[in-house]
């Protein structure tokens, strides 16, 4: 098990550093004061509309990322797909809303720490959840 949590974990780390690397020149003309916060927002809703397409028979973009030497089923490969892709979601709904809502000093701590979170330890519980539910 720990070689197929450690399989999605890397595929899923990649991406997210793959996708950003495309996407920073558009990031940089998005300079605005408003823009500026906007922008954590923006980032996790593309990463997760990107995530949630369903590409190669369903399995997604993960599954691209040579993911058929980690020999999952496809719906282990969908799940997985589906719940990092809609929890990426929700966290640019919930980075929008405390900007909106609350004070500046919390969506600061929110996008720093929320967002180590999300890259790092996120891929993993899920991958530990989705994988033991399985066997």
């Amino acid at each position: 098990m720990v070689k197929y949590v450690f399989g999605l974990y890397w595929r899923t780390v990649l991406y997210t550093l793959l996708l950003s690397f495309v996407l920073t020149p558009v990031w940089y003309f998005l300079n605005s004061e408003n823009m500026v916060v906007v922008r954590k927002s923006l980032i996790y809703l593309v990463y997760g509309i990107v995530i949630l397409l369903p590409v190669s028979k369903g399995r997604g973009i993960l599954y691209l990322l040579n993911g058929r030497k980690l020999s999952l089923g496809d719906m282990s490969w969908i799940r997985y797909r589906k719940v990092i892709g809609f929890l990426y979601l929700i966290f640019s709904i919930v980075t929008y809303m405390v900007y909106l809502y609350l004070p500046i000093y919390l969506w600061v701590n929110l996008v720093v720490f929320g967002g180590i979170f999300m890259l790092w330890f996120l891929p993993a519980i899920v991958a530990v959840l989705l994988l033991s539910r399985d066997s």
